[in-house]
């Protein structure tokens, strides 16, 4: 007797935990950007192609539903400096902003163009989820994306000793020798990461025997070697 009684509540539990999921909605359901740092920099200096394809993943917090829901994209105009348009500095591409039903994410696209005034100065696009009727705005720390574009080779601050003294020549050559289209973080340079080896050894070998193949000078007149 005391086991079927267990049977029945175990019935009920299911039965009603079912319900629960046959009449779930979605209203509280979330997206959130997948990027979780504060900001990317897409520059120009890692291609000689006069536009950058950025892609943007969109995450879903909740559950699935069959039906299609939107979710806003705002561009925060008091903090972009980049202008919209094919003659300004950026289109967004794919901007359906749609999570399709079944799934729990999207992606959609930027495209960056190259400008001559990209190589003095650095433009800033400044997006953020905002809530729409079917999807609210997620994670408070991802809910923003700030992506400065440029075409200046910046020393990035994890530019590594075994690289030596910093040139923006040097930069692009990394690039080149890498196919990377940013520089890595501090902690890839780190002995017992899965990227030590291949940035402090490998690199640093091609560089070298670049440097060496092919004669680049300073502002001062000293050549450049790694």
């Amino acid at each position: 007797m005391k086991y079927f009684a267990i049977i029945l509540i175990t019935i009920s539990i299911l039965s009603s935990c079912n319900e629960e999921f046959m009449n779930y909605n979605g209203a509280n359901d979330s997206v959130f950007f997948e990027e979780e740092r504060d900001s990317v920099t897409k520059s120009f200096v890692s291609t000689s192609e006069d536009e950058i394809t950025m892609d943007v993943n969109i995450l879903l917090t909740g559950l699935t539903v069959e039906h299609d829901r939107k979710y806003n994209i705002t561009v925060v105009a008091d903090s972009t400096s980049a202008v919209e348009g094919e003659n300004g500095d950026y289109v967004l591409v794919n901007n359906d902003f749609t999570i399709s039903g079944g799934e729990i994410s999207d992606m959609f696209n930027i495209k960056f163009f190259k400008r001559d005034y990209l190589k003095t100065e650095t433009r800033t696009l400044y997006l953020k989820i905002t809530d729409s009727n079917d999807l609210k705005a997620g994670n408070v720390n991802q809910q923003d994306l700030k992506i400065n574009i440029t075409d200046q080779a910046v020393k990035p601050d994890s530019w590594p000793y075994s690289y030596k003294t910093y040139h923006e020549i040097k930069l692009r050559v990394f690039y080149q020798i890498t196919g990377l289209e940013e520089f890595p973080p501090a902690e890839d340079f780190r002995r017992g990461s899965p990227n030590y080896e291949y940035l402090t050894g490998t690199v640093v070998r091609a560089m070298t025997i670049y440097f060496v193949e092919n004669e680049f000078y300073d502002e001062y007149g000293n050549r450049i070697t790694l």
